[in-house]
């Protein structure tokens, strides 16, 4: 008697801790399973900003409200580490205000961790984690840390290179400046927000500007990806009003 309440003790608490677990976080470089791993990120003196994306993915049959909580590791003085879920908040912010509903399957595109490292070397180490709303046990983390050294030599600056989207937020247009090597090709890829390509524009690299038309899209917040040769090289945040 007693083996066999052992037993269906354990598969209960085996079934819970399986439904348990909603969310996956994927690296949104390469979009490989990072959850409750960490993502380093090595910072030269020519980065001011730094966006470290992932990508949350509900694994469940059901959808799911989830939001972040930030927790500060390590942080080197003087530095600023934030995050941007439904919208970017302060350095001060340690969980997000909304919450962004993922259908099951879906994958949101939006998080980022950001840090200002404002002249400071050092390595500062934040954590986020990843719960579906009032139900903190169903959750998942990444950690993300950030190697800053501006004392170093630089290395030379790959010559495949974007600014970021203007004006931002958008209405009816939106430029990029930008430089690609002769023998490359470049593209800008605007995403919504489960990750659905719905606008993709080649870019010549005889040229350094693109106008992108986006009058015909929803209003809300979008991702854009620039990407040279198949690689994603930057992608960052895009609202249209």
């Amino acid at each position: 008697m007693r083996s066999i309440i052992l037993i269906i003790w354990f598969t209960v608490i085996t079934i819970c801790g399986i439904q348990a677990q909603s969310l996956m976080v994927l690296n949104a470089e390469d979009q490989s399973d990072v959850s409750n791993g960490t993502l380093i990120r090595n910072v030269g003196l020519e980065e001011t900003t730094v966006e470290v994306g992932a990508y949350i993915k509900n694994v469940s049959l059901e959808s799911r409200n989830v939001m972040v909580k930030k927790y500060v590791i390590t942080l080197v003085e003087g530095s600023e580490a934030y995050f941007c879920w439904d919208g970017c908040y302060g350095n001060t912010v340690n969980v997000s205000t909304n919450y962004i509903t993922v259908a099951p399957g879906d994958t949101i595109k939006l998080f980022s961790g950001d840090f200002k490292h404002h002249g400071f070397s050092g390595t500062s180490n934040i954590k986020y984690t990843f719960f579906v709303d009032h139900q903190s046990t169903d959750s998942i983390s990444l950690n993300i840390e950030y190697n800053v050294n501006l004392t170093g030599v630089n290395e030379p600056k790959d010559i495949n290179v974007t600014s970021s989207a203007y004006p931002n937020p958008a209405n009816s247009a939106v430029y990029f400046n930008y430089a690609i090597s002769a023998n490359s090709n470049g593209r800008i890829i605007i995403y919504n927000i489960i990750g659905k390509k719905v606008k993709e524009i080649e870019i010549d690299n005889q040229l350094n500007q693109v106008k992108i038309d986006v009058s015909e899209l929803n209003r809300g917040l979008f991702i854009w990806s620039f990407e040279v040769d198949g690689m994603p090289l930057k992608t960052e945040k895009l609202l249209l009003k």
